[in-house]
C-alpha cells in the first residue's frame, strides 16, 4: 500500500513540532515542509523562548493553552532528562515575575511560589504582587536547527519554497496548515493579524536568572552569554523594522528593572511579528481548491504563545492527522 502524502506548511516552530509529531507518531507517511522562510529567518527564532502562557483572549481559552502548554512544558523536561535538552537548547531557568495587579489566571510553572513582601520589595520596588518560579527556555537558533534534523533522520524531506494551496491540491492526503500570520493570505483568514515585537540582544553573562514585569512589557531572559531584554507588544503594526525610539525605550525600562544591565553590550535589534487571533484555530475541515478536495488541519494564531505551547499543539494536530488518514483508508 501506497505511503499516505502529508505536506506541512510552515517552518516555524509549530510547523517543525506538527511535523515532528506526525512522523513520529503516524506509520507509512510521506512527509514535506513547504516553507518560505526557515531557521533563522523565521519569527520563531526572534521569540525569546520563555515558557510561559500570555494574554488569553477568555478563561475558555486559557484552558485550553494551559492543556497545550503543559504538553509542552513536560516534551521539554523529558528532552533535559534525556540528555537532549543541550544540543535542543532547552534549559531551565529561574526567575521572578511581577504583575501590576494579581494575575486571574494561575500558570502551571514547574515550580513557583508567590514572593514575600519583602521580595517584592527587594527585588520590584513599588508593585504589590510576584511570583518566584523554576520556568523553561527553548532558544530558537538552538531549537528550530534540531527540530529540522529530527525530521531529516526520520525521513521527512523539507522544502524552502513558498507555497500556496493550489500548489499542493492533489499532492497530498492531508495538508498541516501552520502558516501563522501567513494564514491570512494562504485560507484567507481575515481575523488574523500582527502582533510587533522588537527586543534588544545585549552580552551580559553576569545575568543569571529572569526578570518579569508583563504588565509593563518589561522582560529580561538570559541565555549562556547573552540576554534577550523586551520588549513591545503592538497589534496591527507590521514594520518589521528596528524602531529605534521603541529601542530606547525597550532599554530605559529595563535599566530600571534591571540595573545590572546598565553597561551591557548591545549585540542586535530584532523584530518580529506575532501571529494575533481572537482564538487559536487547531480544527481540521475539507476545502475545495478548484476542482480537487484538500483535507486541511489548521494550527495557527497563538499569537505570543507559540514557542510555549508548541509540542502540545503539535499532538493534537498529529491527531487530527491520523484520524483522517484511518478514517480514508477504511473506505478503501
Amino acid at each position: 500500500m501506497a505511503k499516505s502524502r502529508v505536506c506541512v506548511v510552515g517552518g516555524g516552530v509549530l510547523g517543525l513540532s506538527s511535523a515532528l509529531r506526525i512522523i513520529e507518531t503516524t506509520p507509512d507517511v510521506d512527509l514535506t515542509v513547504y516553507a518560505e522562510h526557515l531557521t533563522p529567518h523565521t519569527t520563531s527564532d526572534i521569540a525569546a523562548g520563555f515558557w510561559d502562557i500570555l494574554s488569553p483572549s477568555s478563561p475558555e481559552e486559557f484552558e485550553r493553552l494551559k492543556r497545550w502548554g503543559i504538553l509542552t512544558k513536560n516534551y521539554w523536561i523529558s528532552l533535559i532528562k534525556s540528555g537532549e535538552g543541550g544540543p535542543a537548547g532547552v534549559q531551565y531557568i529561574t526567575g521572578f515575575t511581577s504583575n501590576d495587579k494579581t494575575n486571574m489566571y494561575e500558570v502551571p510553572y514547574p515550580i513557583s511560589r508567590t514572593m514575600t513582601d519583602a521580595e517584592i520589595a527587594l527585588i520590584f520596588p513599588g508593585q504589590t504582587h510576584g511570583i518566584m518560579q523554576l520556568s523553561l527556555l527553548a532558544r530558537g537558533k538552538f531549537y528550530l536547527p534540531y527540530l529540522m534534523n529530527k525530521i531529516k533522520m526520520a525521513g521527512g524531506k523539507i522544502v524552502e519554497k513558498r507555497v500556496n494551496l493550489s500548489d499542493l491540491a492533489g499532492r497530498c492526503d492531508v495538508l498541516v496548515n501552520c502558516t501563522g500570520l501567513g494564514a491570512k493570505e494562504f485560507v484567507g483568514d481575515s481575523s488574523v493579524y500582527p502582533i510587533r515585537g522588537q527586543v534588544v540582544l545585549v552580552e551580559a553573562p553576569w545575568i543569571k536568572q529572569a526578570l518579569m514585569m508583563f504588565g509593563r512589557c518589561v522582560y529580561v531572559l538570559p541565555g549562556i552569554n547573552t540576554v534577550v531584554v523586551g520588549g513591545t507588544y503592538q497589534p496591527n503594526q507590521w514594520s518589521t523594522e528596528v524602531d529605534l525610539d521603541d529601542k530606547k525605550e525597550i532599554l530605559r525600562k529595563a535599566y530600571n528593572a534591571c540595573p545590572q544591565l546598565k553597561g551591557a553590550r548591545v549585540i542586535g535589534d530584532y523584530v518580529g511579528l506575532r501571529p494575533g487571533r481572537h482564538t487559536v484555530r487547531l480544527e481540521a475541515e475539507d476545502m475545495t481548491v478548484g476542482e480537487e478536495t484538500i483535507h486541511v488541519v489548521h494550527n495557527y494564531g497563538h499569537g505570543g504563545n507559540g514557542v510555549s505551547v508548541s509540542w502540545g499543539c503539535a499532538v493534537d494536530t498529529a491527531n487530527l492527522v491520523r484520524v483522517h488518514l484511518h478514517a480514508s483508508k477504511s473506505r478503501l
